[in-house]
């Protein structure tokens, strides 16, 4: 990939470079012409197409999983947390309970 990057960028500062006129650049653009029409050039970007598509589909398969496991974490957060708001709760009524039987109690006697 960084090879064919450095090809076009050379290429293209050939033509912006070249004083020859348009002469090189058609022969640049013939050139580019036979080697797109090479098997070998073909294969190798229905690989690239190929494996473009499955990077695609393990993506988007690992994301849905990741969010998964994000959704089913926060629901088990949000439980927990609400498991500890109950006990708290009556946690507090047992001791607010306990304090009016005591204070009862004082004045009662």
């Amino acid at each position: 990939m960084k090879k064919v990057l450095l090809l076009l960028a050379g290429a293209v500062g050939f033509v912006l470079g070249s004083r020859a006129g348009r002469g090189p650049y058609e022969q640049m653009e013939g050139w580019a012409r036979q080697v797109a029409k090479r098997p070998q050039v073909h294969q190798v970007t229905d690989q690239l197409a190929t494996t473009a598509s499955q990077v695609g589909d393990t993506t988007a398969r690992t994301v849905s999983s990741v969010a998964d496991q994000g959704a089913s974490a926060v629901t088990q957060a949000t439980q927990s947390a609400g498991d500890a708001v109950t006990r708290n709760i009556d946690r507090a009524g047992k001791q607010a309970s306990q304090k009016v039987e005591e204070t009862a109690g004082r004045l009662g006697s």
